[in-house]
């Protein structure tokens, strides 16, 4: 009865000798060898293994070589069905300073049976490293910023140069840069682009001697900015009338059209530049020019002069227009006012002042004052100062109406309240106003100006 387990090893062991050699009982082979890498990084193979056998088999997997440590699953155990096969992934992350073709054997072996085994053999290309790892640009503020990313395993001397191209294809700068780096660097240069046209531009980055390259393209955006300027020389005898057109932009115009309103009377003589067309509006002239063309940073100048014919009359006007400063001067300096102005307590928290102001000598009676806040900002109640107004609020803002009662000539009342404002920036605020009655009933509203809280 002890010959039967051993003659039955016997048999198993024959029988496993007789697989045919076209079909061994493990196979494996690399899927996609003969890979290359730069040192540093890292590359993967595709390792298929088969069980030929009808029975499931435990194996394991591992790669013998002297540079074991690049190898980041070296040794693997896994389980192979019946007639099965299995595609795993061996990866290498090469470091060092050497370059060359390594071989690496990777076997497949039973892990009951040892001597049943298969190998096939990896190739792996290892290069210096040095590429572009990345080429970009930034527009900011009139200056175009480039950036050269480069990384070399191994310490270099070069020359970079950039060659900036416009839409026809014509170079325009050339930038270069010479240096000694190892790992990563950034070159960076910056080109002033406040004289460009509107259109795309190309930069081709290249390292001298090396044959690598990299190319982008960059676009800037059509700016149409056109400034008119009025300038006026005046004479007692006549005004020149100089109008100035200025091409602020980066785009050529062409046929650009400003129109002019003239008096339409005999104080106006002949043109120095001539109209195209000319068109009476009421007691008016309106006339045409047209520029056939203004490039950028260019300007064109249209010209006319008046002539005083009645001298006279500017001795009138003048007087007319001291008697109106006056008198408006006058009623400026009488006049109740009310000013508006803010005074910043932190980022975001202000202090509104409204001064009253009676300066003459009149009596203001029922004085009342309105103001409003923004939607935009948040009245602080706990922080009312003195005088504690009625607050109404609505979708359209805060309104705050404070009854002062009667105040006496050049008496001056000052209101203050905090606000908190919701948005970053500048906020609008609207005028505020006062009402009142004179001795004789007369009720009279006046405004301040509008207030910009920053």
């Amino acid at each position: 009865m002890k010959r039967i387990p051993l003659l039955f090893t016997v048999f198993v062991f024959f029988a496993f000798l007789t697989v045919p050699a076209l079909a061994a009982p493990l196979e494996i082979e690399v899927l996609n060898n003969n890979q290359e890498v730069y040192i540093g990084s890292e590359v993967t193979y595709n390792i298929e293994l088969r069980n030929n056998r009808n029975v499931p088999e435990d194996v394991r997997v591992f790669v013998r070589d002297t540079h074991y440590g690049w190898i980041q699953n070296a040794y693997t155990l896994l389980k192979l069905d019946q007639a099965s096969s299995k595609v795993i992934d061996i990866k290498f992350f090469p470091t060092g300073d050497k370059e060359g073709l390594f071989t690496f054997d990777i076997t497949i072996q039973s892990f009951d049976m040892s001597w049943v085994e298969a190998t096939d053999t990896i190739y792996l290309s290892v290069k210096l490293k040095f590429d572009i790892e990345g080429f970009y640009t930034e527009i900011a503020n009139d200056n175009l910023d480039i950036y050269l990313i480069l990384e070399s395993t191994e310490e270099r001397d070069i020359e970079v140069v950039f060659n900036l191209k416009d839409s026809s294809g014509k170079t325009i700068g050339i930038l270069s840069e010479r240096l000694t780096m190892q790992g990563m660097e950034t070159i960076k240069k910056t080109v002033p682009i406040g004289d460009f046209l509107a259109g795309k531009y190309t930069i081709e980055a290249a390292v001298a001697g090396t044959g690598l390259s990299d190319t982008l393209e960059f676009e800037i955006e059509p700016v149409h900015d056109i400034v008119e300027v009025v300038k006026r020389i005046s004479t007692p005898l006549y005004e020149d009338v100089i109008i100035t057109i200025e091409n602020r932009g980066n785009v050529i115009e062409k046929d650009y059209k400003t129109y002019q309103t003239l008096p339409n009377n005999d104080l106006i003589t002949g043109m120095v530049t001539e109209p195209i067309s000319c068109e009476v509006e009421g007691e008016n002239k309106v006339c045409g020019y047209v520029v056939q063309e203004l490039t950028p940073g260019s300007s064109a100048m249209i010209t006319y002069r008046l002539n005083y014919w009645v001298i006279y009359g500017q001795y009138v006007v003048i007087v007319l227009v001291i008697l109106a400063i006056i008198t408006f001067s006058f009623i400026r300096v009488t006049s109740p006012t009310i000013s508006k102005r803010h005074a910043r307590k932190g980022e975001d928290r202000h202090s509104i002042i409204l001064e009253i102001k009676n300066p003459f000598m009149h009596h203001l009676r029922n004085v009342i004052v309105r103001d409003w806040i923004s939607p935009l900002a948040r009245v602080l109640h706990e922080e009312f100062e003195m005088l504690i107004p009625v607050v109404r609020r609505s979708e359209a803002g805060t309104e705050l109406i404070w009854k002062l009662g009667d105040m006496r000539p050049k008496e001056t009342r000052i209101i203050t309240y905090k606000i908190k404002t919701l948005v970053q920036g500048s906020l609008r605020m609207p005028k505020a106003y006062i009402r009142f009655s004179s001795d004789k009933g007369k009720k009279t509203r006046i405004f301040s100006k509008h207030l910009i809280v920053e």
